[in-house]
């Protein structure tokens, strides 16, 4: 089997009760540009993800870039939007939507602004919206909507610079006498200063994750170079890798990484870090950006904990299983089983459900005091096993 398709617990096997081990957990396993109806360009977007086939009963969605503030600085998050091929007035649209409460983030653009057109012209995107743009703030919070608007609309391959119409009128000049690049793109008007070095749109901080799951989000780094690792809620190293942006050293570039494995058998609080190195190679001098979560085992485990003391027979608890069907055995420090049994309708799918859980009681024998594990993995019904279940492979 895989190491992402098990949860392991280290435990202290023994016939009579015995102390703890003080033992942890150990392991578980250029895209084209096209020209769209009343001159709005279709885009694909700059992640490189395919969009989802369109059918005739449900719209497909794809993820697009929302730029929007947190702490007066420039935040992108990743909102779904229906595939259509105004794909870049669909993006601007979902910004002037503004922030959802649980995006816990704010937006410079003032309510009731409208999107009234877009159009596409030698990498120009020629955005139109109603004043309502221009309602309200100082410069710098009309630098930060402009920001947000330049942000969003360039995150796609051929779009390189914006330019802003009000009412169907080009405009140079904002009224607090802030004066617009010819065209704007993300390294005029000082947009840099408001643009953290590193930033993830996906997953949100704070998002629960259960492997394989897959990092996007934009760095300016020196030479596009980064690196990541996910800690546990004890600071433990659960993933480690190397990734880079797509352009740095002046100017963002997107970039994206799959961790494939969780080395967890409990839900927990976790921290994903992504830095990059200085002019000097050093990667301590360089950004860092630190990325709450919350880690999901492909099982939790909830009875026993790491490092305690089992006993025969053992009680084990399995909640929220990734697979319907699971094998749980307890095994000594050698790997040898000394316990198995078959659990059907692990909880499926029931994460959120709170004290739902599927129990089952183990005999086992073992000479004297000794480390051991509790190991939980998937099983599937092949088809033509007579329903007889086995061990998926790995």
């Amino acid at each position: 089997m895989t190491a992402r398709t098990i949860a392991t617990a280290s435990i202290c096997l023994v016939a009579a009760a015995c102390g703890g081990t003080g033992a942890v957990v150990v392991g578980s396993g250029g895209n084209g540009v096209s020209s769209g109806p009343n001159g709005i360009a279709s885009i694909a977007s700059s992640s490189g993800s395919a969009p989802a086939p369109v059918t005739s009963h449900t719209p497909a969605k794809m993820g697009v870039e929302v730029w929007l503030t947190r702490g007066g600085k420039l935040f992108p998050l990743t909102r779904g939007v229906t595939v259509t091929k105004a794909v870049i007035g669909a993006a601007v649209q979902a910004l002037l939507s503004g922030p959802t409460r649980a995006e816990r983030a704010r937006s410079a653009v003032p309510a009731g602004t409208q999107l009234l057109g877009i159009s596409l012209h030698g990498g120009v995107a020629t955005v139109d919206l109603t004043s309502d743009f221009t309602a309200g703030g100082s410069a710098g919070s009309e630098r930060l909507r402009l920001a947000q608007l330049v942000y969003t609309a360039t995150q796609f391959h051929g779009v390189r610079g914006v330019l802003l119409h009000l009412d169907g009128a080009p405009v140079t000049a904002l009224s607090d006498g802030l004066v617009l690049a010819n065209p704007m793109t993300r390294r005029s008007m000082g947009f840099p200063e408001l643009a953290p070095a590193i930033s993830v749109t996906s997953p949100q901080a704070g998002a629960t994750v259960q492997a394989p799951f897959t990092v996007r989000g934009v760095a300016d780094v020196f030479e596009a170079g980064l690196t990541f690792k996910l800690l546990d809620a004890s600071g433990h190293e659960l993933s480690s890798g190397a990734s880079a942006a797509s352009c740095g050293t002046g100017c963002p570039g997107t970039f994206s990484f799959t961790i494939d494995e969780l080395g967890i058998s409990h839900i927990q609080d976790g921290t994903l870090v992504i830095s990059s190195a200085n002019a000097s190679g050093l990667p301590d001098g360089g950004e860092h950006l630190r990325l709450p979560l919350v880690l999901l085992p492909p099982f939790n485990v909830t009875s026993p904990q790491p490092g305690a003391t089992l006993t025969t027979p053992a009680t084990i608890a399995v909640s929220e299983s990734s697979a319907p069907v699971v094998l749980v055995r307890i095994v000594d420090a050698q790997l040898h089983v000394l316990a198995r049994r078959v659990v059907h309708d692990a909880c499926a799918g029931c994460y959120g459900r709170i004290g739902t859980q599927s129990r089952v009681r183990l005999p086992f024998s073992v000479a004297g005091l000794q480390q051991g594990y509790v190991i939980v993995s998937p099983l599937h019904v092949t088809p033509n096993s007579g329903g007889q279940v086995v061990e998926i492979p790995g």
